[in-house]
């Protein structure tokens, strides 16, 4: 019990105070704004009739289903979830597919100079 109240006096201290939510909500904002805004430009790329505002509303759930721990990188669970809701706009499967994986592709590309930063400090990181 007093672990459960320190948590909670944490939350309202620490996680409530708009000077450290402000910055943190702030970023999560830009970040969803940028997964939706590649989705779009992928999409433009491979002629997928799909606009910037089915983009930023249909790609919260997916980037909700991904971070679920049910896979690795969310391979599989984001194909279904893309298939699934881009069908619902008029995006055929193969589209919705083809644009998960390249979408996936992209993440893996994207946090490789992450990894290889890690890779080589992670001994002073630890």
């Amino acid at each position: 019990m007093r672990a459960i109240h320190l948590l909670s006096t944490a939350t309202d201290t620490i996680f409530l105070r708009v000077k450290t939510a402000l910055p943190v909500l702030s970023a999560a904002v830009v970040g969803q704004t940028a997964l939706a805004f590649a989705v779009y430009l992928i999409s433009c790329g491979l002629n997928v009739d799909l606009s910037l505002i089915d983009c930023v509303i249909l790609m919260q759930p997916i980037a909700l289903a991904v971070a679920l721990p049910i896979s690795v990188g969310g391979w599989g669970v984001r194909e279904t979830a893309m298939i699934g809701l881009l069908g619902l706009v008029g995006v055929s499967s193969s589209a919705a597919l083809s644009l998960s994986v390249q979408l996936g592709l992209l993440t893996i590309v994207a946090t490789l100079p992450g990894a290889a930063f890690w890779l080589l400090h992670r001994e002073a990181l630890a």
